[in-house]
């Protein structure tokens, strides 16, 4: 995987507090939207020299998540093509009930 160097170009951030209900602890998230994607930020989380560990971004024209799961590591951990989980690639159709 290679290094990914980007600054996002602030469009919109939004800070949630996620909540878990059996143990809780509670975290404070942001997730920040530019032209190049978006971040996760997650309190006490963190990369290399970042505290963004997760992005959501267009690589080659498809839709990955990237996530920095070792914040010892400079480069991302796991780079997930979510090609196939566009809408459109659903071979059944889904009974929500």
């Amino acid at each position: 995987m290679g290094i990914f160097r980007f600054k996002l170009p602030f469009v919109r951030t939004e800070t949630k507090r996620v909540k878990d209900g059996d143990k809780g602890q509670d975290l404070d998230c942001s997730v920040e939207v530019g032209i190049d994607g978006a971040t996760i930020e997650i309190d006490g989380y963190g990369t290399f020299c970042d505290k963004k560990p997760i992005l959501l971004t267009l690589i080659d024209g498809r839709l990955n998540l990237v996530v920095w799961a070792d914040i010892n590591d400079d480069s991302p951990t796991h780079e997930i093509d979510l090609e196939s989980a566009r809408i459109g690639m659903r071979s059944e159709r889904c009974d929500p009930s």
